[in-house]
């Protein structure tokens, strides 16, 4: 279905189906040295089969121009992990425990993709070998790998101090040789306070746990080989096998990193009827992948590269409580909620325009950055923006002129997000014998929608077929009217 179609039709008259079949297997020998020392390989093999077809009427919507429409995809992904771990884990004294594992991962991703797409189709004839035309075919196949190691440490005494330390190094096959290796570590500590002398006689406290912790994660989720310039085939010319250029390489992109400083504290009180924790986090992305705007002039509108850094900090809370236990009635609440700011904190150009937000360095990637509606021009019926007077630094001179240009138009911050101030749920779980009702809620403050779908109905008298909003009714039809709603089609920032 199209945006602005008419739904009814759409439902009536179109057949989707999406079909979804997964098997996996795994397999593994360990062979124990000691009550303390072992070894541990393991093999896991999953396919992935997604197959989905459409149909669009011969008779009525977007394809019945072309006499209906079929289009099926079938495509695989195939993946196999093997991993090998030597894992000693031994207690000293009966207070002293010390933990060690040395771990290696081998893992690849094969995905393999085929579609066909046909028009012109006689009445319930809706199989793709049934096609007049046939309108397109495609496949392609695309495979991955990463080798990681790992090493891991922990120490605890007497089950009341823990300390533990981690690093590992990955090499993806979609970065370039010389960048393709990242290294990640970690560490973090706990203290559980109740076991200490001076809380021995709070009764009302069940549990109390203080930790802090640091740690890094690699992200090689940027495609296929964006370090390569490739010539994508299949792009012929009257019988001719043709190849284009393919998207700008950067040779020296490498592992977006991801790394979090997070400070709590776990807690439970009355015998464990309430209990909860509270969190404070700093998240740093570091070494941002992103699609970097260029000129078209290039032959790309984009690549993609290692573009900067943003950071999110906040706080998270979590409640839960036991209200009624008995041995025919349970029920109990859980209820959450997070706070976070996000900034850009650097960037490798001055901006970057994405859609209805502009990232800079020291706002958010959630701010607003839009055109300002003027109203409609009472004797031509046309939409007015708003054309703001800049100083040389770019900052707003407090003149402005309207235009009925939008592409003039000045796109400016609102001062509205699209992130919310506040997110969280609201869980209760009611048990009654054998039956049980589970009612979950969740909730956000704080946060602004461009509603895009609406702005779609503003222009649905544009096309035959489409839907409109009943807000159209009090649109600007004679000159003098004074109204909000023009009649073309709503531009998309």
């Amino acid at each position: 279905m199209l945006a602005g179609e008419n739904g009814v039709g759409a439902l009536y008259n179109y057949k989707i189906q999406n079909k979804r079949e997964n098997f996996s297997a795994n397999t593994f020998a360990k062979i124990n040295f000691t009550d303390y020392l072992s070894f541990k390989t393991q093999y896991s093999y999953s396919k992935y089969t997604f197959d989905s077809y459409q149909y669009s009427s011969n008779e009525f919507g977007n394809a019945a121009n072309v006499n209906g429409r079929v289009a099926q995809n079938r495509d695989f992904t195939i993946t196999k992990t093997f991993t090998n771990s030597l894992n000693f884990n031994k207690t000293f004294e009966d207070i002293h425990n010390i933990s060690v594992d040395l771990i290696q991962e081998a893992y690849s991703n094969k995905y393999d993709a085929l579609s066909a797409q046909g028009t012109g189709f006689l009445p319930n004839v809706e199989v793709i070998n049934g096609s007049t035309t046939p309108e397109s075919i495609g496949g392609y196949t695309s495979e991955s790998r990463l080798s990681s190691y790992l090493g891991r440490a922990a120490y605890n005494y007497d089950r009341k101090y823990f300390i533990e330390g981690s690093y590992r190094t990955d090499g993806s096959s979609q970065f370039g040789s010389d960048v393709r290796w990242g290294g990640f570590y970690a560490f973090g500590g706990s203290w559980i306070l109740t076991k200490e002398a001076f809380l021995e006689d709070v009764n009302f406290l069940s549990n109390l746990k203080l930790r802090a912790s640091y740690g890094e994660l690699g992200n090689n989720n940027v495609g296929d080989f964006p370090y390569l310039l490739l010539y994508p085939t299949g792009w012929n010319e009257l019988g001719n096998t043709g190849v284009i250029l393919g998207d700008i390489a950067d040779p020296i992109l490498t592992w977006e990193k991801s790394a979090q400083t997070n400070i709590g504290v776990d807690f439970s009180l009355f015998n464990n009827r309430l209990s909860g924790s509270v969190d404070w986090y700093n998240k740093e992305a570091i070494d941002l992948i992103m699609v970097d705007p260029v000129a078209m002039s290039t032959g790309n509108n984009g690549i993609t590269r290692n573009v900067g850094a943003l950071s999110n900090k906040g706080w998270e809370l979590s409640l839960n409580s036991t209200n009624i236990t008995t041995d025919n009635v349970l029920w109990t609440t859980s209820f959450n909620l997070a706070n976070n700011k996000q900034e850009v904190t650097k960037l490798t150009q001055d901006n970057i325009i994405a859609g209805t937000k502009r990232y800079e360095v020291g706002r958010s990637t959630y701010d607003f950055w839009i055109r300002d509606y003027a109203g409609v021009d009472e004797n031509t019926g046309s939409a007015l923006w708003y054309v703001y007077e800049m100083d040389a630094e770019g900052n707003q001179t407090g003149n402005r002129t309207t235009t009925d240009d939008y592409a003039i138009a000045t796109r400016v911050y609102q001062d509205k997000t699209s992130l919310p101030t506040v997110v969280g749920g609201l869980t209760n779980f009611v048990r009654v014998g054998n039956w049980d009702l589970n009612v979950l809620f969740n909730y956000a403050f704080g946060a602004y929608v461009y509603d895009s779908t609406y702005a779609g109905l503003m222009g649905g008298y544009n096309r035959a077929g489409n839907s409109t909003s009943p807000d159209l009714e009090d649109r600007w039809q004679n000159q003098g009217d004074i109204c909000l709603l023009y009649t073309s089609p709503s531009p998309r920032d």
